[in-house]
């Protein structure tokens, strides 16, 4: 089978990579926005949960480590196996 009789959802196929980058870029899209959502909600948090904004923001920053802490090490890795593993 030719390239060219593949499914347009064949891995190699020009269709599916923008189907994939679409994909991506939706999850980080929607990322954005499943962060700042405690700041669309924060009067609504303070009132129910009789919280300061001081524990808001202890919220927005134990998402951000937990968030760092785990994208560090695929942001390293990523660079290390584009350049080359030290021999």
């Amino acid at each position: 089978m030719s390239p060219s009789e593949h499914s347009p959802f064949y891995p190699t196929s020009r269709p599916y990579r923008f189907i994939i980058l679409a994909f991506a870029a939706l999850m980080a899209f929607g990322s954005y926005f499943a962060y700042d959502s405690v700041g669309a909600i924060e009067t609504t948090l303070i009132q129910v949960f009789h919280t300061d904004r001081a524990a808001i923001g202890a919220m927005y920053t134990m998402y951000s480590v937990a968030l760092s802490s785990r994208s560090w090490p695929e942001a390293s890795s990523s660079i290390v196996s584009a350049c080359g593993a030290p021999a």
